[in-house]
């Protein structure tokens, strides 16, 4: 009876509270449908559409990217690439703020406006030149040391492969030469001359704040005498901007290191604003304008022939001396061709180059990627330099204070070498000058005829020996920088600038005139170097026009490089 009570009870409280918690729900749901009822029909009130363009003041042309922000709040857009923008603003007293590098800030009350027109005025002390420095930036006109600049339209107008040939002729007092027309071939630089007579003459280079390797690292470079050029490796389609460090006062943040000048590279780096994507293609035709003159088949047999003959006049030989067979002998399948060596080994050459690029970001982060392929053929058949690089740049602004960031590149690079140069009986511009033209280039079954009569064909030479350069690089960067009071600012930075190479070297015995003689070599070199900087600098102005500058800091380096080979002969 106790259990049955205490069930009714039970089953009367829960049929009870049923109907509470449903009639509690249900009015629950009316004031949530009554307040979201209310404010949709307050945000329909407050809110409307305002529409506009963005222009430029002075010449009237639409400002892509320009940021336009409710001021107060973080809500804003992105004008678009004609300039146009669209954003939703409470009505009343909001104010939009327009801003965009090199442009002087605006501010409109939008009111009762639906659409909103700006133009905007350039701002001269914003875009005014800056010049990297060893240790930071400088306005141009404030530099008392010796610096030349060059910047990334320079370098656009011209279609270089490399970071060098866009010094060439861009900076005075510095010397540029190639050492060869190969592709990837190495390039001498000298600031204000030489300075040794035994040690090293070329500047230092620094990448984003990497001191980069810049010495030739090859090994088999043959009758060259000189290696590959280290900086082919960067793609000039990266660059902002190179500055050349001249004198005394300029370097001296870098040591005895920049002893013979300092060559700083700056890549380019993520600006505010909508993502920026560029894609540019470049192909060109490198060819030999004029040819040596040379004999035919026919001028080589009679000069050869008169030559025999005036030799007996000269010596009063009672018995004309019989000339050597090749000169008379043009039977033989071997020695009746004729042969301009310099048309069959100098070609037109073909050169393809593809880069693309996204750059973009907020106030708070930044980036910029870039990747690049580089197709080369070299005036010389068989020769080619291949590329392929990427790079990303990124810097965040952790805070008022704080702002790190980075830069990574990596780069992949293949170059098949000819021995062009030199005087040597494997060098290739000798043999097409003094192989005679009535050497057969085949045998009448088409196969190449390699070796001939104490000289190597110089297209076997070309296209049957190895001499390869296989490259992977990285060279990468971080950095943070903590502004300590409104003048003083910190900043540190670690680096490295990672190669690792590999040589391939091989003559078949089909050019030699041993037969069965085969032989080759392979070196393997790495590379590894880093470094530490860290300074302080403080700035300010006093009065007017009285700018104040001081710094401190030290730097660290150290690399290491391993090479191992072998030589063999079979």
């Amino acid at each position: 009876m106790k259990k049955k009570l205490v069930y009714a009870l039970s089953g009367s409280q829960m049929k009870w509270m049923r109907k509470l918690l449903l009639t509690g729900f249900m009015i629950m749901m009316s004031a949530l449908t009554v307040v979201s009822a209310a404010t949709s029909t307050s945000l329909n009130v407050q809110q409307k559409r305002v529409t506009g363009k963005v222009t430029d003041a002075t010449t009237g042309e639409a400002l892509p990217g320009v940021t336009v922000v409710i001021k107060g709040t973080t809500t804003g857009v992105a004008s678009d690439l004609d300039g146009s923008f669209t954003l939703d603003v409470p009505s009343g007293s909001a104010v939009l703020q327009f801003t965009s590098v090199g442009y002087a800030s605006q501010e409109v009350i939008v009111g009762q406006r639906e659409i909103i027109n700006v133009a905007m005025q350039s701002d001269v002390t914003l875009i005014e030149e800056l010049v990297v420095i060893g240790y930071g930036f400088k306005k141009k006109r404030d530099l008392t040391g010796s610096i030349s600049s060059i910047s990334a339209s320079n370098i656009e107008d011209t279609p270089v492969k490399d970071v060098l040939s866009a010094l060439q002729g861009r900076a005075p007092g510095v010397v540029v030469t190639a050492n060869s027309g190969a592709p990837g071939a190495g390039i001498t630089v000298r600031v204000r001359g030489y300075s040794s007579l035994n040690s090293g003459n070329d500047p230092l280079y620094v990448i984003d704040g990497v001191p980069v390797e810049s010495n030739a690292m090859t090994s088999l470079n043959g009758y060259d005498m000189h290696g590959l050029n280290p900086l082919a490796d960067i793609n000039p389609g990266d660059i902002e901007s190179i500055e050349v460090l001249k004198d005394a006062a300029s370097t001296a943040i870098y040591g005895s290191r920049a002893a013979n000048g300092v060559v700083l590279i700056t890549t380019k780096r993520g600006k505010e604003g909508k993502a920026k994507v560029t894609l540019n293609y470049f192909s060109g035709i490198s060819e030999i304008t004029r040819h040596l003159g040379v004999l035919n088949a026919q001028q080589w047999r009679e000069i050869i022939i008169d030559s025999y003959a005036n030799l007996d006049r000269y010596n009063n030989a009672t018995t004309p001396t019989e000339p050597h067979w090749t000169a008379i002998d043009s039977l033989n399948p071997m020695n009746n061709g004729d042969v301009d060596w310099q048309s069959v080994m100098y070609r037109k050459a073909w050169q393809h180059q593809v880069d693309l690029g996204v750059q973009g970001g907020s106030d708070a982060a930044k980036y910029a990627f870039s990747t690049s392929y580089l197709d080369q053929d070299g005036i010389f058949l068989a020769s080619n330099y291949k590329r392929i690089t990427s790079r990303l740049n990124t810097d965040f602004k952790v805070s008022d204070k704080v702002t790190i960031g980075q830069n990574v590149s990596f780069t992949n690079g293949k170059n098949n070498r000819i021995n062009a140069g030199g005087t040597g009986n494997l060098s290739l511009v000798q043999s097409i000058l003094v192989r005679p033209p009535v050497y057969s280039l085949t045998y009448p079954d088409g196969s190449p005829i390699n070796y001939f009569n104490g000289k190597r064909n110089p297209v076997g030479m070309a296209e049957e020996c190895t001499h390869l350069n296989v490259t992977n690089r990285i060279i990468g960067n971080q950095y943070l920088e903590y502004n300590i009071l409104e003048n003083l600012m910190f900043r540190t930075s670690v680096s490295i600038d990672f190669i690792s190479m590999k040589e391939d070297e091989f003559y078949p015995t089909t050019v030699d005139y041993r037969a069965g003689y085969n032989w080759g070599a392979v070196r393997a070199r790495t590379n590894m170097t880093w470094a530490n900087e860290n300074y302080l600098t403080y700035n300010t102005t006093i009065g007017e026009g009285h700018d104040l500058s001081a710094m401190a800091g030290f730097s660290m380096q150290d690399w290491k490089m391993e090479t191992t080979g072998l030589d063999g002969l079979y």
